[in-house]
């Protein structure tokens, strides 16, 4: 069998996964309601090495990381946290509608899957990173 004949089928995988998650996604906010209104979406940043993926997460307003919540799949992360006070839209802006937000959450779709056994994260003084190494399918050796 052809390599491109695992790559549809990776990707097929991938697109069946995502349709699954934006189901239990779209069931979740007709179930929960509300509680997801007092989420607010960290800010992120994605950095692709060759072997692994960085995501540094900023959280302001959480103190321990045992109020983080980190769910992986082989293409989604899923952060979620629980801010120690909440924080209202009037405390930055004063011409809009009062919203107050007591939690982070934050999915991040990478486009190359990652061995979520051998993920590691660390949490100091409000930044989480995250490290994920890709998942690796073959290996060339050279011959000597």
């Amino acid at each position: 069998m052809s390599y491109e004949f695992f790559e549809i089928i990776r990707r097929l995988k991938r697109e069946v996964d995502e349709f699954i998650e934006y189901m239990e996604r779209r069931f979740a906010e007709e179930i929960m309601g509300d509680h997801w209104a007092e989420c607010i979406e960290p800010l992120a940043e994605v950095r692709e090495l060759p072997d692994r993926y960085i995501i540094t997460i900023d959280l302001p307003c959480v103190r321990d990381k045992n109020n983080i919540n980190i769910k992986l799949t082989e293409n989604t992360v899923i952060v979620e946290a629980q801010m120690y006070r909440k924080v209202s839209t009037s405390d930055l802006l004063s011409n809009i509608k009062k919203t107050e937000f007591s939690a982070y959450r934050k999915v991040i779709r990478l486009p190359q899957e990652i061995d979520p056994k051998r993920a590691s994260a660390t949490f100091k003084r409000g930044i989480l990173i995250l490290e994920l190494p890709k998942k690796s399918y073959g290996h060339e050796i050279r011959v000597e």
